[in-house]
């Protein structure tokens, strides 16, 4: 409204009907987002959990495979290494695009809305270790519960095809 000015002092007509004039006497700060390198909001938070949740899915996914190496005699070191480099390419893949589109996606948002700023590069830095760090966890708690429990209850309800014959377990 007061353009390079401070808006103390002024005064804002408020109200519909029968405005009345007011005076400011408060500047808080708005909800905008004016710059990519502010810190975290919560919609940080909701994406971390909800990129935890597709990691810890994904992984939970691979439950009869790993019962399966583990009855062939994998260790348990090598499930849990391939599961965790399983999911961490994924999500390096994930931050790879990412940063890719975001570039262009900054400098059309910078375009159209004024006072957007690209961050500085530490800033996307620090946000793909963050969201590594997220899928790492998401993939050494999956690749920890399924490396630990029973071998059985991968093949229970599975069709298991043993000399071409199949057979129910």
């Amino acid at each position: 409204m007061w353009p390079n000015t401070p808006p103390i002092g002024e005064r804002v007509l408020i109200g519909c009907q029968a405005p009345q004039a007011s005076m400011v006497i408060g500047v808080v700060r708005d909800s905008a987002v004016r710059n990519v390198g502010e810190p975290p909001q919560p919609s940080l938070v909701l994406a971390a959990i909800g990129l935890y949740g597709v990691i810890a899915y994904r992984a939970s996914l691979r439950t009869q495979e790993i019962g399966v190496r583990m009855a062939l005699g994998a260790g348990r070191r090598a499930i849990f290494r391939d599961v965790v480099l399983h999911g961490l390419t994924i999500a390096v893949a994930g931050v790879a695009i990412g940063e890719v589109l975001a570039i262009p996606a900054i400098r059309a948002l910078a375009s159209v809305e004024a006072g957007i700023r690209p961050a500085a590069p530490s800033m996307h830095v620090a946000a793909a270790v963050i969201w590594v760090a997220v899928a790492l966890a998401a993939c050494s708690s999956r690749a920890s519960a399924d490396e630990s429990g029973p071998r059985i209850k991968a093949f229970r309800g599975r069709h298991i095809m043993y000399s071409g014959g199949a057979f129910d377990q």
